[in-house]
This record gives structure tokens, sequence and C-alpha cells, in this order.
């Protein structure tokens, strides 16, 4: 199923792992916190860590980002491509993690003032955009979810 999330979206997995560890904690009106994956199949011997604040806000990869705010992380039970949101996050839940590509308009200076990793404390972290892997099929005339083109 995630599989065809991924050809459906555009989106690329980044990691897939087991829930080893969640915390959270409300602050300012936030739920603040973190899950650690440990790395399973091809990620075997890799860890996951995802930045929470009430959504996921980085995805580090054995310690360096690999999605970045206002890119989109989603994480989605790895039998059935359900997306589990971070309030629902639980130790030993198997996930695929992807990532989609924002909107263009998401990416603009001006907007990452708002949106991006800086705005979200992480000064250290630069936004280096996910490359759109747009499948628009001209048959379909059906737009493109991640840059909302046609082909």
């Amino acid at each position: 199923m995630v599989e065809r999330i991924l050809e459906k979206t555009g989106a690329t997995l980044f990691f897939m792992g087991k829930v080893a560890d969640v915390r959270r904690e409300l602050r300012g009106g936030f739920a603040i916190g973190e899950a650690r994956l440990t790395g399973l199949g091809g990620h075997a011997g890799s860890e996951a860590l995802i930045a929470i604040q009430n959504e996921n806000l980085v995805l580090f990869v054995d310690g360096e980002p690999a999605v970045v705010v206002p890119d989109l992380i989603m994480n989605l039970e790895l039998e059935t491509g359900e997306p589990i949101t971070t309030e629902m996050l639980r130790y030993g839940q198997q996930l695929a993690v992807i990532g989609i590509p924002a909107h263009e308009l998401m990416k603009t200076p001006e907007a990452l003032k708002v949106v991006g990793p800086k705005a979200f404390g992480y000064p250290d972290i630069e936004f280096v955009p996910l490359q759109s892997s747009c499948s628009t099929k001209p048959e379909t005339r059906a737009p493109c979810l991640n840059c909302n083109s046609f082909a």
C-alpha cells in the first residue's frame, strides 16, 4: 500500500522503522516532543528521530536532517498505509516515513520566515526543498498534487 501512495503523490520514502520511544509535553499550547524509530528492512541499523510541534517538523536520519518543514513529513502505518498523526504515535508501531514537497509558495523567502525550520526553533538547519517527482499523466488531465500543474 505504501508503494501506491508514493506513486500517486510523488512522495519519497525516507525511512521504515519501528517506534522505539515517543515523548510529548504540552508547552505554550503546543504538543512538543519527538519520536525515535529503529530501522526495519533496508533501513535496519539506522535510526530516525522525528521532531514534533503538533505536526512533524524535522525528520533526522542517523543524526542528519532528511526532511524539514515546510515540506510535508508523513507517518504511514507500514502494512496498511494509514496515516498516523503525531498524537497517535505509539511504541511498537511500524511506520513508513515519507516526504512530500511543499507548494512553491511555501518555499519563498517570505514564507520560510513563518513556516521554515528557523521559525520553529531550528536556527542551524537550512531548508533544502525536496524535489517534486511530478507524475501527471496527460491523458487524465489531473493536476499534479505537488506542483498543481497539468501535464
